[in-house]
């Protein structure tokens, strides 16, 4: 929670939602609850959000790269200001990772974003445009807001 204080699914769904238009949480694997291929991997702490009143909730389904996601939240958060949907916000954002290799003039940190190196990522790619950049996330919900 940011002081400390941790919260459990349990506690998620005693939480009342029903005022909250979109949840993001875009840290690792917050769209996986149950066992992979058994269609119940979605039903984890995104599911629970959506569960407790969220209209739409944005997860991830695996680990996500602490260089590539702030990239991608920013250019969602960016969609969504200029008045797109989150569906399209969130399709423009991933298209931006595939399209837009990472220079310093096109790919930098908003003002005021914590750069974070995480030295167990590898450094493989040449830009952004891997799948595991951007396929993690998933929008739950309505889309359409």
């Amino acid at each position: 929670m940011g002081n400390g204080e941790t919260v459990t699914l349990r506690d998620l769904r005693r939480w009342d939602l029903r005022n909250v238009d979109l949840m993001v949480l875009s840290s690792s694997e917050t769209a996986l609850g149950g066992i992979l291929g058994d269609g119940t991997e979605v039903l984890g702490m995104g599911y629970t959000m959506e569960r407790a009143g969220a209209k739409a909730v944005l997860a991830s389904l695996w680990n996500v790269s602490d260089k590539s996601t702030p990239i991608l939240m920013a250019d969602f958060y960016q969609g969504l200001a200029t008045g797109q949907s989150y569906a399209a916000a969130l399709r423009q954002a991933q298209i931006a990772m595939i399209t837009t290799p990472p220079t310093a003039e096109s790919r930098q940190l908003p003002k005021g974003s914590i750069s974070v190196t995480d030295s167990a990522e590898t450094n493989t790619y040449s830009n952004f445009s891997h799948p595991y950049h951007w396929a993690s996330f998933i929008l739950l919900g309505n889309g359409m807001e």
